[in-house]
């Protein structure tokens, strides 16, 4: 079946935690390739953003433009999935000190929410 024949997805379905955690998670690396990497903050002054931040930024477009959207991103569905399964596929005891090491490349953080976000561990 060619791709314009494909139905449109409907925005009334709301996707499974699993599936919505998952592209909440792709849609975080995108956001890393589009925008550059950064350590030791969530968002830099050109828009590069950390592991989290990207994940952040993902589950809320607008989540760096006030204190109330950092609350709705963190307080969202596609964010509580991100993390359930970031916390089953990428036991640490921080994401931040794993993003901040100083051998840590923007590829390796990339690559970590694709595989997760394709239910793979990094």
């Amino acid at each position: 079946m060619p791709f314009d024949t494909l139905p449109a997805i409907d925005p009334e379905i709301e996707l499974a935690p699993q599936d919505l955690g998952r592209a909440t998670l792709r849609h975080a690396a995108q956001l890393l390739r589009e925008r550059g990497h950064v350590k030791k903050a969530l968002i830099d002054h050109r828009g590069s953003l950390c592991f989290y931040g990207a994940i952040l930024m993902a589950a809320h477009e607008d989540c760096f433009a006030g204190v109330n959207n950092v609350h709705k991103a963190t307080t969202s569905d596609a964010h509580r999935s991100a993390v359930a399964i970031i916390e089953q596929l990428l036991p640490l005891d921080g994401w931040i000190v794993w993003n901040n090491l100083p051998e840590r490349t923007a590829d390796e953080v990339i690559d970590a929410l694709d595989a997760m976000g394709n239910g793979r561990a990094p």
